[in-house]
């Protein structure tokens, strides 16, 4: 079993989210899209770390999708 934390694991995977949809050319397709999509391209900068995630709402305990 893993060492890391529950955060560290959460990160590992958001940057594999990210890894992947930049790879695939699906990070800047988005990004260049018009504002229908604004809601994905905020998401997606949040996962990248480009925006900081916002704050969990009380008794909530979000890990990998902000």
């Amino acid at each position: 079993m893993s060492d890391a934390s529950p955060q560290e694991i959460t990160a590992q995977v958001r940057q594999k989210i990210v890894e992947l949809a930049l790879q695939g050319g699906y990070f800047d397709t988005v990004q260049r899209a018009g504002p229908e999509l604004d809601r994905l391209k905020e998401y997606f900068r949040m996962l990248a770390g480009q925006v900081p995630l916002p704050p969990a709402t009380p008794g909530q305990s979000p890990t990998i999708f902000p």
